[in-house]
């Protein structure tokens, strides 16, 4: 989980980020400032897999995280006022999802 850990409230480039145990999902609504470039990082710690969607503007992104502590990376350029991010058990599994939202600087 430290992938996505290592901004702070006190970084200006910090946007947002949680945690949630995978029984309960991740379930997150990120306001951004429209147009601006952002960095999404999302990492499953445990066993088994988690289904994340991420949702803005029209686009929909789907992908099959492995719980194994690697974070998956998504770039956001020319972002909407709004992100959606889902991130739900599949069958049998168990830990925890973290996620971070960054500004990018270009």
């Amino acid at each position: 989980m430290e992938a996505v850990n290592n901004d702070t409230v006190d970084d200006a480039d910090f946007v947002a980020a949680g945690s949630e145990k995978l029984v309960d999902g991740v379930h997150a609504r990120s306001s951004l400032d429209k147009g601006k470039s952002y960095q999404l990082a999302v990492v499953c710690a445990g066993t088994g897999k988690a289904q994340m969607v991420v949702k803005f503007s029209r686009v929909e992104k789907r992908e099959m995280l492995t719980c194994d502590g690697t974070p998956s990376y998504l770039r956001i350029s020319d972002a909407p006022e709004q992100l959606t991010l889902d991130v739900d058990a599949a069958a049998n599994s168990t830990g925890a999802a973290a996620w971070r939202i960054s500004r990018v600087r270009v």
